[in-house]
C-alpha cells in the first residue's frame, strides 16, 4: 500500500539521511517503513536525476543509488510508473500553480494514488495537491546553528511520536 508519493530531492535526501530533509517528511517516510506502506517515487524523477548528474549538479552515485533502493524489495522507495492515468489526473492540478512539467507529473502521481506529496517545492506546496514539509532541520537554524522559532503548525495526521531513524534503508521499527 502506497503512503505517499517523494519528490526527487525528497526521495535522495532520505536515501543519503542528508540534513534537508524536514523532519516530519523523514518521520512520515520511517512511518511508512514500520507499517509496511510504501512512498513511491515518480519515473520522471529517476529522469530527472539523470539530467541533474549530466548538469554536474548531483553525484554520478545518484542514480545508481536510488535505482538500487528501489529495486530492494525491503526498502520503502518504490518506483511509480508514469501512466496514461496519472497524465489525466494532472488535469487536476493547475499548471497556473505547479507550471514546471516533472513537478506537475508528481503531484499528478500523489493525486492519482490519494496519497500526500512529500516535497519542500514551493509551488507543489502552494497548490491544492496535499503536501507532507515543514522545515528542514538545516533551514530551522540560524547562522550560528540555534534554532530558529517557528509558528508552523503540524497538520491533523501528523503524529509526533514518531522515532527518529536510525537507519535510512530500514522498513522496519524506528
Amino acid at each position: 500500500m502506497i503512503a505517499g508519493v517523494a519528490d526527487t530531492h525528497t526521495a535522495l535526501w532520505y536515501l543519503f539521511d542528508d540534513e534537508r530533509l524536514s523532519v516530519p517528511a523523514g518521520d512520515f517516510i520511517d512511518r511508512a517503513a514500520a507499517a509496511r506502506r510504501r512512498i513511491v517515487v515518480s519515473a520522471i524523477s529517476l529522469a530527472e536525476i539523470v539530467y541533474l548528474i549530466e548538469k554536474g549538479r548531483l553525484p554520478s552515485n545518484a542514480y545508481a543509488d536510488l535505482k538500487n533502493a528501489l529495486a530492494d524489495p525491503d526498502h520503502v522507495l518504490k518506483e511509480a510508473p508514469f501512466t496514461v492515468e496519472i497524465v489525466d489526473a494532472m488535469r487536476n492540478v493547475s499548471r497556473a500553480a505547479v507550471p514546471d512539467m516533472p513537478d506537475r507529473i508528481v503531484a499528478a502521481t500523489a493525486v492519482y494514488f490519494g496519497v500526500p506529496v512529500l516535497s519542500r517545492d514551493g509551488s507543489i506546496r502552494g497548490s491544492n495537491v496535499q503536501t507532507v514539509w515543514w522545515r528542514s532541520l538545516k533551514e530551522s537554524k540560524n547562522e550560528n546553528g540555534s534554532p530558529l522559532s517557528s509558528t508552523m503548525a503540524a497538520p491533523d495526521n501528523f503524529s509526533a511520536s514518531a522515532g527518529v531513524r536510525a537507519d535510512p534503508h530500514s522498513t522496519g521499527n524506528v
